[in-house]
């Protein structure tokens, strides 16, 4: 079965990959490789895969109709896992623009070619962003998704409204997955984990935006790979389902358990605390659990350690080079 995972060479992106090739499943992968981060992570995060016979990686634009027509042409696609985005709140706020245009028209682009091509499943990366600055935890599916605080959260929450309208009128089985604040090995390098670990690496300032008691639902990439490969699996119709840890911990201690790892002590320079950033994100997870019989198996302990090893290895082998 070929599956096309857009976005293939970023963080959750190629994840997924590595799983569905270990599932037997044929990758064809695309990305645009642009610079919203350093594309040589990119390159380093699929470069396992280039000899693999199951993996295939087209370098493109989702925008570009005719590129994405002849993708779809020339492959016998069966099901789409759509995670290219212009992704970041913070990016977005600088550049509204561009996000509406990869996200929305990206999106639109993707999907028409889907219908076209009557593909069997499409899996949509949403974002837990789509809840605005909830009041009420843990936060369900059904819960308020009116009062987006962010240009990106609000064309997350468009490409929600766009995947249904795909399924009611041309019958695409549509699963969306409200990611919640996923980190791990590969982790963008804007985000917050990421800029955390490197600072205390580093022996630099972290900025921590408030007093550190702001909360966060971390989620470790693995265990998001994993929920998308079951959602595969999963003719609903339409959906859409949270995909959280389910166990919400504070900036704080993110921090400390990032020292405790690294063996060094953060030099903290705190920052007005954004409003575009929600104070807590806390998903229920108790549709995921029920429909793909999914669940988050990484403690925030286990996978902070994880992502710490991975990049004091990267390091090392950039300095080698």
């Amino acid at each position: 079965m070929t599956i096309l995972v857009t976005g293939a060479a970023g963080f959750i992106g190629s994840h997924l990959a590595d799983l569905l090739i270990a599932h037997g499943q044929h990758v064809l992968a695309m990305d645009t490789f642009d610079n919203q981060y350093s594309p040589l992570q990119k390159n380093s995060n699929i470069q396992h895969l280039l000899t693999n016979k199951n993996f295939e990686l087209i370098v493109g634009d989702i925008r570009n109709k005719e590129l994405v027509e002849k993708v779809f042409a020339r492959n016998q696609i069966e099901k789409v896992v759509h995670l290219a985005a212009n992704a970041g709140v913070r990016y977005s706020i600088e550049n509204p623009a561009e996000c509406a245009d990869v996200n929305i028209n990206g999106t639109l682009r993707i999907l028409e070619a889907s219908r076209k091509n009557k593909i069997k499943q499409f899996v949509f990366a949403s974002s837990s962003s789509v809840y605005g600055n909830p009041t009420v935890f843990p936060t369900k599916e059904t819960d308020n998704t009116e009062t987006q605080v962010s240009p990106y959260a609000t064309t997350k929450k468009c490409g929600e409204i766009i995947c249904k309208n795909y399924n009611y009128n041309y019958g695409i089985p549509v699963t969306c997955l409200r990611f919640f604040t996923s980190y791990g090995p590969r982790n963008r390098s804007n985000m917050a984990v990421y800029k955390f670990g490197e600072a205390i690496f580093e022996q630099k300032p972290l900025q921590l935006f408030g007093n550190g008691d702001a909360k966060r639902d971390y989620t470790y990439v693995k265990d998001v790979a994993e929920s998308v490969l079951l959602a595969l699996d999963k003719d609903l119709g339409f959906e859409v389902l949270n995909i959280g840890s389910h166990c919400p911990v504070t900036l704080t201690e993110v921090i400390r358990a990032l020292e405790k790892f690294i063996g060094k002590k953060a030099i903290i320079e705190h920052k007005p605390y954004p409003s575009c950033d929600p104070l807590e994100t806390f998903a229920d997870v108790s549709k995921a659990k029920k429909t793909l019989h999914w669940e988050p198996k990484t403690s925030i302990q286990e996978g902070l350690k994880a992502f710490v090893q991975w990049y004091a290895e990267k390091e090392n082998t950039e300095k080698d080079q």
